[in-house]
């Protein structure tokens, strides 16, 4: 994925489409690598059509991670917290759309 450069702070949802063919980017925008690297990650667990689906985020990307981005930047480990009900909702209309399969 392409590094951006970015001030200040991002609120809200970032989903990336590649407008060309209107593909959902997997992975996150790098915009402090080594702060990436040097913070554990978060994420959220939750069961989607009985089977278990990951959101992880780390300090330094913005966006979840892909799976190569969570191996190489979540060596510091993983907390895991409960997602908020919005979000559970939100991903699950995104999974049965085909756009969150893990």
């Amino acid at each position: 994925m392409n590094e951006l450069p970015h001030k200040g702070k991002i609120h809200g949802d970032v989903v990336l489409l590649r407008a060309s063919d209107l593909e959902v980017e997997k992975g996150g925008i790098v915009i402090d690598e080594q702060r990436a690297l040097s913070t554990p990650c978060h994420g959220y667990r939750m069961v989607l059509d009985g089977k278990v689906s990951e959101l992880v985020w780390s300090p330094g990307v913005i966006g979840a991670l892909s799976p190569e981005e969570k191996e190489k930047y979540c060596k510091l480990g993983i907390t895991w917290g409960k997602p908020p009900e919005k979000l559970h909702r939100r991903l699950k209309i995104l999974h049965e759309a085909g756009i969150f399969r893990k």
